[in-house]
């Protein structure tokens, strides 16, 4: 079901220093809509990994010993997509 509020959606621009600490998003809306899937799409015509920012999506942040972490560089024209749900972990 398209929202054309974006609730929980949007746009984000991140800037020389700034982070978003490990998260899980919501998953209802206002109406109770489930929400299923993020998708990021990466539209940055150059990026340096030095620069950091990259994706970071955790398998569990709060067990820190056995915490599998995969990183997705915010490549132009490429997309991540993930589930939604109570223990999809991510920040940057």
């Amino acid at each position: 079901i398209f929202d054309p509020n974006m609730f929980g959606g949007g746009t984000h621009n991140n800037l020389h220093g700034q982070k978003l600490d490990t998260h899980v998003d919501f998953n209802y809306d206002n109406f109770n809509n489930h929400r299923r899937l993020n998708i990021l799409i990466y539209l940055n015509k150059d990026w340096e990994n030095s620069w950091g920012g990259c994706l970071e999506l955790h398998s569990n942040p709060r067990d820190i010993e056995n915490d599998y972490i995969r990183t997705i560089v915010p490549t132009l024209n490429n997309c991540a997509i993930f589930e939604t749900n109570e223990h999809s972990w991510h920040g940057l």
